[in-house]
């Protein structure tokens, strides 16, 4: 399940279009850029790396070991808390219900909007 995770991950980086907009938020991973409601979001690479990768799943639970394997080296991938750590610094820079990272308990995060 892993290797096809990672597969499905690679295929999708590599496409033409590395933006992805759900509602008002618009990530780029090729520019290193994002945006809300048109005004450019002051993120660190990694919370970038995390918004993007939520973005192009939105709506589907990713799992702490997924957002790991896909976005840290094998050193830290025992440092699940650094997830949480960023995922609570994006809420903060986010702070608007008509976006919201979820967290589902026991399994990791999603990224909803109405």
């Amino acid at each position: 399940m892993a290797r096809v995770e990672a597969a499905a991950a690679r295929t999708t980086s590599v496409g033409l279009d590395h933006s992805v907009t759900v509602g008002a938020l618009t990530v780029c991973s090729k520019r290193r850029l994002a945006t809300w409601r048109g005004r450019h979001l002051a993120l660190s690479p990694r919370e970038l790396d995390i918004l993007a990768l939520l973005a192009r799943h939105r709506g589907e639970t990713l799992s702490r070991s997924f957002l790991i394997r896909h976005l840290w080296s094998e050193e830290q991938a025992g440092e699940v808390r650094l997830i949480d750590r960023h995922i609570m610094k994006l809420r903060k820079k986010l702070d608007d219900p008509a976006i919201a990272i979820q967290t589902v308990r026991g399994v990791g995060y999603r990224l909803v909007s109405p």
